[in-house]
Order: C-alpha cells, then sequence, then structure tokens
C-alpha cells in the first residue's frame, strides 16, 4: 500500500466511504474502489490533508509544465485526474500565495 492510499485510510470519513463501498451494494454516490484505491468520479482521491498536495500543486502550477497558468486552468488540471474536499478553494489559496502570479 503507497502513502496515498495509507493516508486515505487515515481520514475517518474516507475510511469510512471504503467500508461502505466494500459491505453495502449500493456504495456511496459517486465513489468507487478500482484496485483499491478509492476513485470519486473517475479520480483519484487524496485525503484533504495529504502531504502530497503542496507537492502537486507545485508541480501542476510552478513548474514548466504548470507554466503559473492561473487558478481555472491549474483547477482543470487536477480536478480532471484528482479529488479531495475543498480542492477548489485549496488551489484557489495556493494560487493567491504565489510570488510570481
Amino acid at each position: 500500500m503507497g502513502d496515498m492510499e495509507a493516508e486515505v485510510l487515515e481520514d475517518p470519513k474516507l475510511k469510512d466511504i471504503m467500508q461502505k463501498l466494500l459491505l453495502e451494494a449500493e456504495g456511496v454516490a459517486g465513489f468507487e474502489l478500482s484496485n483499491g484505491r478509492l476513485m470519486y468520479k473517475g479520480r483519484l482521491v487524496l485525503a484533504k490533508s495529504s502531504k502530497w498536495i503542496p507537492k502537486l500543486l507545485l508541480e501542476f502550477h510552478s513548474s514548466k509544465i504548470g507554466g503559473h497558468s492561473g487558478f481555472f486552468h491549474t483547477y482543470k488540471q487536477i480536478s480532471s485526474i484528482l479529488y479531495w474536499k475543498g480542492m477548489k478553494s485549496t488551489i484557489m489559496e495556493f494560487i493567491k500565495g504565489c510570488e510570481v502570479c
């Protein structure tokens, strides 16, 4: 099990969702398990407190790939593959604090 999966299991709400998906046929709307990973609408779920979020924000926004392209572009790129509760506000706050932007 990787760090991201372990962080999901440490989050009480996400752990509860995973348990419901394993035990109940109807599961939780929008969520599914794929190869042991929690997914939301086809996107990998991260815990809101994940240590990976700051690293991902740097990569998607501040790197040569991200190019300091502003909120909308950064949000679209990240939200196409990842999900965490409150991600929109997390991304917005990160970009507001970006010295280059």
